[in-house]
């Protein structure tokens, strides 16, 4: 059993441990120290309502975490309070550790120390770091044990002791590549000495896993007045037992619930109702998958969303094909892919609330003009349209978090549309598709791992999203299972009109010039996919190979003259609002 150790440290008020559900709960062995520095010999000492630790200390218990107190440690006892609780963990093997520091701090040339209760201020700058504790030397009280450390450091108060300016810690040494350190520090009056838990409190009741409690902890940073830093890295989130005075949720009870209301519908009202039976089941559970793929379907600009950090990389493959390069660099903005392809579900949902009555494929192919507005036609592997109810359904149950198939080009766009979304470009697919690695696949070398295709597939089946190893941006399935439509028009020499830039920002192929020749002038240009399918070989799997398909064209199974071979279903990309953080 691997051992895993969070630090949470805090100064001058509550800092926070994590929250939520791990992958095995019923195996979890959690213990948590609280050292509590609130009388100083020499400072000011720290006010804080005995009501708000007992109410810390009780959501601890009702986490079914053991609890370790200690109060008001001198330099000496903190030491060996420290060095002993270390002890205990590496012998005990806890799944999780999480140690919480409530006291005052200094900084000096960026490296932060504890100040323990018998610390004096002094004049001389030496005399200050002596009677201190520095984060360094607490860390290294747990490098040899190699699980996860999480240092959570607040600070509440500044002292006249203050040296230096407060620029957080960024000379402190993370050594362990399993150690995060996050700090948390307010620029209070000198004669401020009060501590408020209640941000700290509700978090720690609410969030269910370290990452989310970060996250939130940066969001609430200006309207609270605090700074918050972080350094270093875990392998992966830390997340507690649910709340043992809670009742316990039953989540494929909720899940049932909810895809009755979505599949049985006679309106869209209930689909409210569905979102938040998938909300407490993502509470109770927020790793379980079905619960998010459910969510995605019914909210998918917020759930499901995976950010992506915008950079610099080079395009194409030297080697590759002709409309493969030349190779060329471009620089992208941040933004966020759909960590799924969109489901069949998913566009139930979109076809239930655009109300669409579309004609039947048999209506289509008669009437040329139609082709365009055409969302998606009948596909044995999918959706089907019910002429009696009026309404599109799937026809097996069991595909329903399969990839949607025979969507156009055009129906994917209005899905987007529909929830203030896009395609992802070419250039966006490919950078999050390599996840800055270069792999041939997306998230491996070898495609058996991440991708469903022709070596590993039944003929004409799909499979569920999510069943693979994901890239290094956490997205799954971007090589094989379907193709993916992109926004983008192709061309097969568009990679050569890029090579006259140093650096292309931001690119995309938006031509709508027509085809003259082979096809009736009306046709448009054909629009980029990628990623292969369950029904392509290796080659066309990866991340950098680039095909086409007209943005209207469809496949009629048991229809052999207008069967297309290619199956494309398609992901979301959000972007990046002005002045979001």
């Amino acid at each position: 059993m691997k051992l895993r150790v969070i630090i949470i440290s805090f100064f001058g008020g509550l800092l926070w441990g994590p929250l939520g559900f791990s992958q095995n709960q019923s195996q979890e062995k959690i213990a948590a120290l609280i050292i509590h520095n609130h009388f100083y010999q020499s400072i000011k000492p720290l006010k804080i309502l005995p009501s708000s630790l007992s109410e810390f200390t009780s959501i601890l218990a009702n986490r079914k975490i053991e609890i370790t107190l200690a109060k008001n440690l001198n330099k000496v006892a903190l030491y060996n309070t420290v060095d002993a609780f270390a002890r205990k963990a590496k012998k005990n093997k806890y799944t999780a550790i999480m140690v919480f520091y409530w006291g005052y701090m200094l900084e000096y040339r960026n490296q932060n120390y504890l100040l323990p209760s018998d610390f004096k201020p002094s004049a001389r700058k030496k005399d200050l770091i002596y009677r201190s504790v520095s984060i360094n030397e607490l860390m290294a009280a747990f490098r040899r044990n190699k699980m996860p450390h999480y240092f959570f450091i607040n600070g509440e108060s500044r002292q006249k002791f203050q040296v230096g300016k407060l620029r957080i810690g960024q000379r402190d040494k993370v050594r362990s590549l399993n150690a995060r350190i996050v700090y948390r520090q307010k620029k209070s009056p000198l004669n401020d000495s009060k501590v408020s838990l209640a941000s700290f409190l509700t978090l720690f009741k609410e969030k269910k896993c370290l990452k989310e409690v970060i996250t939130e902890l940066r969001k609430r940073r200006d309207a609270s007045g605090y700074q918050v830093w972080q350094k270093g890295k875990v392998t992966r989130d830390v997340c507690l037992q649910p709340d043992a005075t809670t009742a316990k949720v039953d989540v494929p009870l909720l899940q049932q619930k909810a895809l009755k209301l979505i599949l049985n519908r006679a309106d869209t009202i209930q689909f409210s109702q569905a979102l938040q039976m998938i909300q407490r089941a993502l509470n109770a559970n927020p790793k379980n998958k079905i619960s998010q793929l459910i969510a995605a379907a019914l909210r998918p600009s917020v759930y499901g969303m995976v950010p992506i950090r915008g950079g610099e990389f080079m395009m194409g493959y030297a080697l590759g094909k002709k409309d493969e390069k030349p190779i060329h660099r471009v620089k992208l903005s941040d933004f966020a892919i759909g960590q799924y392809e969109v489901t069949n579900l998913a566009y139930l949902v979109f076809l239930a609330r655009y109300n669409t009555r579309q004609k039947r494929v048999a209506d289509v192919k008669i009437d040329e003009r139609f082709k365009k507005e055409l969302l998606i036609s009948d596909h044995l592997l999918g959706l089907a349209y019910n002429v009696k109810k009026q309404w599109w359904e799937v026809k097996d149950s069991s595909r329903l978090f399969h990839p949607v198939m025979n969507v156009s080009w055009y129906g994917a766009m209005k899905y987007c549309a529909y929830y203030g979304l896009m395609l992802p470009t070419e250039a966006q697919w490919e950078y999050a598709a390599r996840g800055a690695s270069r792999e041939a696949f997306a998230g491996s070398k070898r495609l058996i791992q991440v991708g469903w295709f022709l070596g590993n597939t039944e003929a004409g089946k799909t499979h569920r999203v999510g069943l693979l190893k994901p890239n290094a941006w956490g997205v799954y399935d971007l090589s094989g299972n379907v193709y993916e439509w992109c926004y983008d028009t192709y061309e097969d020499d568009y990679y050569r009109s890029l090579t006259t830039k140093r650096v292309n920002v931001n690119p995309a192929n938006t031509k709508e010039r027509k085809i003259i020749g082979i096809r009736t002038p009306s046709d448009p240009y054909p629009k980029v996919i990628r990623g292969g399918s369950y029904q392509s070989s290796f080659v066309a799997c990866q991340v950098f190979s680039r095909d086409k398909e007209l943005p209207y064209e469809l496949s009629y199974p048991g229809e052999k003259n207008n069967y297309v071979k290619k199956a494309i279903g398609f992901r979301v990309v959000k972007l990046k609002a002005k002045g979001e953080k």
